[in-house]
C-alpha cells in the first residue's frame, strides 16, 4: 500500500497488493512458527522466504488470469517478472539483514 501510494507500483498494478500483502503475511507467519526451534530463525527466513516467493509467482502468473482482475496484458507481462526472483531475492537479503541487525540490536540493549 505504501508502495502505491508513494508511486513506485504502478496504478495498474494495484489490483494485486492484496497478492503482495498474503505472500508477506506467509512469509513472516512462516518465520514466527519455526523461529524458536534449533536453527529455526535460518530455517524460517529460508522457508519464508521460498513460500512468499513461490505464492507470488503464482499468484503473477496464473491466478490473476483465474480471478480476471483487469490487469492488461503488458502489465501481467511485467508483473509475472517483478513477482519471480527479484521476490526470492529480497526476501532473501531481508530477512538475513533484518535478523543480523537485531542480533546486533540485541546484544547492545544487553550492554547498556
Amino acid at each position: 500500500v505504501l508502495a502505491f501510494f508513494a508511486g513506485v507500483l504502478a496504478t495498474p498494478m494495484a489490483p494485486f497488493i492484496p497478492f503482495i500483502a498474503l505472500g508477506n503475511l506467509l512469509y513472516t507467519a512462516t518465520f514466527a512458527l519455526l523461529k524458536e526451534r534449533k536453527l529455526g530463525d535460518i530455517i524460517g527466513i529460508l522457508l519464508g522466504s521460498f513460500l512468499k516467493f513461490l505464492f507470488l509467482y503464482f499468484s503473477a502468473t496464473k491466478l490473476i488470469h483465474v480471478l480476471a482482475l483487469g490487469i492488461p496484458e503488458p502489465v501481467k507481462a511485467k508483473l509475472a517478472i517483478a513477482m519471480g526472483v527479484p521476490q526470492l531475492i529480497t526476501a532473501l537479503v531481508g530477512g538475513f539483514v533484518a535478523m543480523a541487525l537485531f542480533k546486533m540490536l540485541k546484544a547492545r540493549i544487553k550492554t547498556l
